[in-house]
């Protein structure tokens, strides 16, 4: 006797992937790393200042919660083309990211510098030059992870999502 009933979870089942999840997962892997150290920060702000009596004690919050965002900005932007990348092409992107990142940085830093000092171009320069550096491994790691699991994502079915390649064109 075959009932019409199908439980709720078979309806998932047969759904492939989407641009949508790859690109939430994109967002969620580039904002675990800045998430973590939030985490780690405002807590060892809570341990080391008296709770509730000192501005103080949100500074992690509000001078992390900006990088978080845009990690997560960044990680939902590259998501798709991580997944599709070449080895050069995912170090273009990483160096972009990067870039954008540091510039950031730079203008943030600049921002809350004290406003006597006077601006020196070639030290903002080597400013921002030292922060790519930095991020840039940080950037391609994480986008090798995004590909390894968003290709993951693909794999049962290997159903082609609009707008990306499941491998060379035939």
């Amino acid at each position: 006797m075959n009932s019409p009933y199908r439980p709720p979870a078979a309806q998932f089942a047969n759904q492939s992937a989407t641009g949508t999840d790859i690109r939430r997962r994109g967002a969620a892997i580039f904002a675990t790393l800045p998430s973590l150290l939030l985490i780690i920060f405002q807590g060892n702000s809570f341990y080391v200042h008296p709770v509730w009596t000192e501005i103080r004690v949100f500074e992690p919050s509000y001078t992390m919660t900006p990088l978080v965002l845009i990690s997560a900005v960044t990680g939902h932007a590259i998501a798709l083309q991580c997944i599709q990348a070449s080895a050069s092409r995912m170090i273009g992107l990483g160096a972009a990211a990067a870039a954008m990142w540091a510039m950031t940085a730079v203008v943030a830093g600049n921002l809350i510098l004290d406003k006597a000092t006077q601006f020196n171009l070639v030290a903002v320069l080597a400013q921002w030059a030292v922060i790519v550096a930095f991020f840039l491994p940080i950037i391609i790691v994480k986008c090798v992870i995004l590909r390894h699991y968003g290709r993951a994502m693909l794999a049962p079915d290997d159903k082609p999502i609009a707008g990306i390649a499941n491998g060379p064109p035939q």
